[in-house]
């Protein structure tokens, strides 16, 4: 952005992954109407929970904004966004997680009383399990997907065909692409 001196600004939203999706996504909404008197477009960039975090903070921008009886909406900035990357997010679940899950405990959280990460938190189970969000209509969405796994992920993958073939779905090694999509 500074190189090609385009007319960007780049903002980050860190958000503890130990509180409800909920939560968070209504965070981001406050903190970018907070900010979006600074702003004529807003576009946003986000990766796997993020993505998530972000669908759900505009989707209640928009659902808060349509129960207002006033001309003035209570999120402006919903109408300034205008496009959404979303970036390897699970929306509709990932099969491969309890594997990874007892990975990532062992890894990290092994020789700590204190774990670095709740790998059974509610978040976790969302995200396997998958959280559809509506679009708003007046935003477009693009959706970035991996379709290179990691040779051990494909069996978290397989699916069986009606003539009893097995096809591995396209993935990341996480996230199947049209889980992403």
């Amino acid at each position: 952005i500074k190189l090609t001196e385009q007319p960007f600004q780049a903002w980050t939203f860190s958000y503890p992954t130990t509180d409800e999706i909920e939560k968070n996504a209504k965070e981001f909404a406050r903190l970018i109407e907070e900010q979006q008197d600074k702003f004529d477009r807003i576009y946003i960039a986000a990766h796997s929970l993020g993505g998530i975090t972000t669908q759900q903070a505009l989707y209640y921008a928009y659902q808060e904004n349509l129960k207002q009886q006033a001309d003035k909406p209570v999120y402006q900035f919903v109408n300034k966004v205008k496009r959404v990357v979303v970036v390897g997010s699970p929306n509709e679940g990932t099969p491969g997680i309890e594997p990874y899950k007892k990975l990532f405990q062992f890894l990290i959280n092994a020789k700590t009383d204190t774990p670095l990460f709740n790998v059974n938190s509610d978040i976790i189970s969302k995200l396997s399990q998958g959280l559809i969000t509506p679009q708003v209509p007046s935003v477009d969405y693009y959706v970035i997907a991996g379709n290179k796994p990691y040779p051990f992920s494909n069996v978290f993958f397989e699916k069986v065909l009606a003539n009893g073939q097995k096809v591995v779905v396209p993935n990341d090694g996480i996230v199947g692409v049209k889980s992403a999509q």
